[in-house]
């Protein structure tokens, strides 16, 4: 029997095996609401674990270890590497860990898609799946848009149609590297005139569908809505299914309005240049290396197309809501009065302040919220107090690298990108076919766009723009190893002899990676909803609910300082000071710039009596928040005055005085605190103002007296004393300073007479007689 010879037809099933995977690990958890930060986490930590055992199972089948070119490997692994050497200089090892989960699982889902992806025509399929699962995502973005579903809310508590599905933060970031794609899909159909076969169809609904299960908790769903969005898709991609190409290239093109409907409702101004970038860029890449091959061109289609899709950009910047806010946002950019333009010119000096105060190693990666409150200005203080928030990203990977890694870091992302546009470049000049171009095309805008757009975001932070990435750079790579065949070009070896101890061994390790990161990922996904449940029940004041639900997020993630944080709140509302306290203490140890938590521990110390501790917390809050002394400075200012500390007192209570200029309590100590420190002038216009608003203040009066007797002015301090004495006929101290003045006087009997009766009232007044040289005569032998 005759054998058979035919080449098997590659496919990326394998590829998309991941996604299958993680089906029945997401249905349990679809029944929760997603926001829009415990996501991330979650996708990115399960894709790359699973998909790590069946890079590996791969390996051991094929018996070839395959890995990327050598001068790519190289610049990438630095990258991870940096991060890793960072870790030595970490402040707060979670925060670390938490962003390099995204670091290194981005670096080892690179590794796994080359051991999956062979042959760039499977580029086809991934541009699909991509766009399939952004018009999902589109699809309901509308809807939430519209309100016509559940809206997610962002950071800020505020609804926000930019925070979809969980998977970014704001819909630009993701759709940067869709767009392209989509556009290169269009050309490619143009330029093969082949429909998607049906496997291709098959395998985009995968990841469909988990997306789906993923992003809407069916708690929220309802049956129209559920119809609605059912429709949408149905309508979406259906034409797909009839095998014409040209139905393929009207069904793309509506998917491009679409996203691009929804990237305008975003408001995201970084990502419209970088949008605007894309649209100049892919064209001008095109008729570059059109020059130099010299076909023909479909430019009745070109330019019908071009013409269609201005104009309903045009339509829809002029004339919907939508439109007419990107308008608005994308003027805003050169206005530097902006909040968010403001936050990035404040923020960026000030981290290369940082860098240079850690310039080899930098602050250690994740570190950055850790360290940034010590060097804050005064705006940004500001904006962290009134937004509630914290700088946590800088919103500029590359100054974020440099800061967090160092120069080792930022030497490190400079050799990756020089090795991406180097990829760039050698392809752009060796590729020849029309179909293959396109390829190249969407892929490398795609890039391109993410990258720049990461100079005033943190795009590669975020799992779905960056898998995105990594899939794209992937393509490229394999692209490349195409056009450098031949010895040498993939840094590859047999397993045979050590290849077969190394390979278990790998293995063996792609298991404790696996259970590591869906062990975090687990905890940190649960850690973030109960602590999300906590701080709706403290809102509501049901401090007792909110306090489990908190006490549940610190079980899984015990280096996570907003739980303490937001715990020390429900503690003080039930008055349980030693347990607030205690939680603010390790808020201090885990995020020591922290000025907020350091000035309410003060508060806490102060009240149960710990002064010192107190002081000491004010001090570094006031160190940390100089702005804040208004707030700070009042209290710092009364410990000083209990224990005795006069020329710290003034030193703090004089910059705030016309605050508290009608506060009696706060004039009072200031006088109190002039007169230890015999500035009496001074003391004596604090009293005087004090009594001007409160004549009955009779101690206040009997301390200007004694006042105005430093100063020698006798008469004036007799009268404020006889004031005093009429108003307390019964008071000690006026007695004993009416006995002071009247032997000043010399009405010997008269000051004895005071004397007696001041002893009378308070017999430790015979020691303190005793004790003054003035009064010691009159006491009785």
């Amino acid at each position: 029997m005759a054998k058979n010879t035919r080449k098997k037809e590659p496919t990326p099933l394998g590829f998309f095996f991941y996604f299958l995977i993680l089906v029945p690990i997401l249905v349990p958890l679809a029944r929760y609401k997603v926001d829009f930060i415990w996501a991330k986490i979650l996708l990115l930590n399960i894709f790359t674990s699973i998909g790590l055992i069946f890079w590996f199972f791969r390996i051991a089948r094929e018996g070839r270890f395959k890995l990327l070119s050598a001068y790519t490997l190289i610049p990438f692994l630095s990258l991870g590497l940096a991060f890793l050497i960072s870790l030595t200089q970490s402040m707060n090892i979670y925060k670390s860990e938490l962003t390099l989960a995204y670091q290194v699982g981005n670096f080892l889902l690179f590794l796994i898609l080359l051991g999956n992806f062979r042959e760039e025509s499977w580029a086809e399929d991934i541009f699909l799946a991509m766009g399939g699962a952004a018009l999902a995502v589109t699809a309901y973005g509308l809807l939430q848009f519209f309100h016509f579903s559940y809206l997610p809310q962002d950071q800020y508590g505020e609804e926000d149609p930019a925070t979809f599905i969980g998977l970014s933060n704001f819909a630009a970031e993701y759709m940067l590297t869709v767009f392209p794609c989509l556009v290169a899909l269009i050309f490619r159909k143009l330029a093969t005139k082949a429909p998607f076969n049906r496997r291709s169809l098959l395998i985009i609904l995968i990841p469909i569908l988990v997306m789906l299960l993923f992003q809407i908790p069916p708690d929220d769903l309802n049956p129209s809505e559920v119809l609605a969005l059912s429709i949408i898709l149905l309508i979406g991609f259906f034409p797909l299914f009839l095998g014409d190409y040209r139905l393929d290239i009207l069904t793309l093109g509506l998917w491009l309005g679409a996203i691009f409907t929804y990237f305008l409702a975003s408001k995201y101004r970084a990502g419209y240049v970088s949008i605007i970038f894309e649209i100049i860029f892919l064209p001008a890449l095109f008729f570059w290396w059109w020059r130099r091959r010299k076909f023909s061109l479909p430019w009745k289609g070109i330019a019908a197309g071009a013409v269609a899709f201005l104009l309903v950009v045009t339509l829809a910047l002029k004339f919907s809501e939508p439109g007419k806010v990107a308008v608005r946002k994308f003027e805003q950019i050169t206005h530097l009065s902006d909040a968010s333009i403001r936050f990035r010119l404040d923020t960026w000096p000030i981290c290369l302040r940082i860098w240079a105060a850690h310039p080899i190693l930098g602050v250690g990666v994740g570190n950055i919220q850790v360290v940034f409150s010590e060097y804050q200005n005064r705006a940004l203080e500001s904006m962290t107090l009134e937004a509630n928030t914290r700088v946590i990203d800088i919103h500029n990977d590359y100054i974020q690298t440099l800061v967090e890694a160092g120069l080792v870091g930022g030497l490190a992302m400079l050799a990756f990108l020089i090795t991406l546009a180097y990829l760039a470049v050698f392809l752009l000049r060796r590729i020849e076919e029309k179909d293959r171009f396109w390829i190249f095309a969407g892929a490398v805008t795609g890039i391109g766009g993410l990258l720049l757009d990461i100079a005033f975001s943190f795009g590669l932070r975020l799992p779905a723009p960056s898998i995105n990435f990594w899939i794209l750079i992937t393509i490229l790579e394999v692209m490349t190893l195409r056009y450098r065949p031949g010895a040498g070009d993939r840094v590859s070896f047999r397993l045979a002899g050590i290849g077969r101890v190394i390979i278990p061994a790998l293995f063996m390790g792609a298991l404790v990676f696996e259970w590591f990161t869906l062990s975090y990922s687990y905890r940190s996904v649960f850690a973030d909803l109960y602590y999300r449940q906590g701080q709706a029940l403290k809102r509501l004041d049901r401090n007792e609910d909110a306090l489990a639900s908190f006490k549940r997020s610190i079980k899984l993630i015990p280096n996570e300082e907003r739980a303490y944080y937001d715990r020390f709140i429900c503690y003080m509302k039930l008055n349980d000071d030693e347990k607030a306290i205690q939680d603010l203490r390790r808020v201090n140890k885990l995020m020591p710039y922290f000025g907020p938590s350091h000035r309410h521990l003060g508060m806490l110390l102060a009240r149960n009596g710990q002064d010192a501790e107190a002081i000491k917390e004010y001090e570094n809050a006031l160190r940390l928040m100089p702005t804040q002394k208004t707030v700070i400075n009042p209290q710092l200012f009364f410990l000083y005055v209990r224990n005795g500390y006069y020329a710290k007192a003034v030193e703090v209570g004089e910059p705030v005085l016309a605050l508290h200029e009608n506060d009696s309590n706060f004039l009072f100590g200031l006088g109190n605190a002039y007169v230890n420190l015999k500035r009496y002038s001074e003391a004596k216009k604090i009293y005087q103002k004090l009594l001007e608003q409160n004549p009955g203040m009779t101690l206040a009066r009997t301390n200007l007296a004694v006042t105005l007797l430093n100063l020698g002015e006798l008469d004036e301090a007799l009268r404020e004393l006889k004031l005093s004495q009429k108003a307390e006929p019964e008071s000690g101290p006026v007695w004993y300073n009416l006995a002071i003045i009247y032997s000043f006087r010399r009405e010997i009997p008269a000051a004895r007479k005071a004397l007696e009766k001041a002893i009378s009232l308070n017999p430790s007044y015979r020691q303190m007689a005793a004790a003054d040289p003035t009064l010691k005569t009159l006491l009785s032998p």
